[in-house]
């Protein structure tokens, strides 16, 4: 299984480091559970000074998981991106299902339900 990136995204230029280093850990997990990895936001589509438009953040799509399926990604992105990195849970509202509320990220404003990860704030990498 293969991580993919939705035509729409965008690379300015070659990857970043933690670019890099995100897309070994979305490779790996793809490999783990047997299933494609869609990222559908790489650096397009956000402010100046939103990680994504800094080349530290990526947005992996939910929508064909179940809400187990979803808690487990976020579990190993977690353990497999390591303390530099934030690994969060972002919906429009409130998940019904458990599993989700106990990671949901409620102070965003997403679009649609994803896993977003990125490099900490206050941390350069490598």
């Amino acid at each position: 299984m293969v991580l993919r990136f939705l035509t729409t995204t965008i690379f300015n230029g070659s990857p970043s480091p933690v670019q890099c280093r995100m897309i070994g850990a979305l490779e790996e997990d793809a490999r783990e559970i047997g299933r494609d990895i869609v990222v559908t936001c790489v650096e397009e589509g956000h402010g100046p000074n939103d990680p994504h438009t800094k080349r530290r953040a990526f947005d992996i799509r939910t929508k064909d998981r179940t809400p187990l399926e979803i808690r487990a990604m976020y579990d190993r992105l977690k353990s497999s991106l390591g303390p530099k990195f934030t690994v969060l849970y972002e919906a429009p509202s409130e998940p019904i299902d458990q599993l989700l509320k106990e990671i949901w990220y409620p102070y965003s404003n997403p679009t649609a339900p994803h896993i977003h990860i990125q490099l900490k704030i206050s941390y350069e990498y490598p």
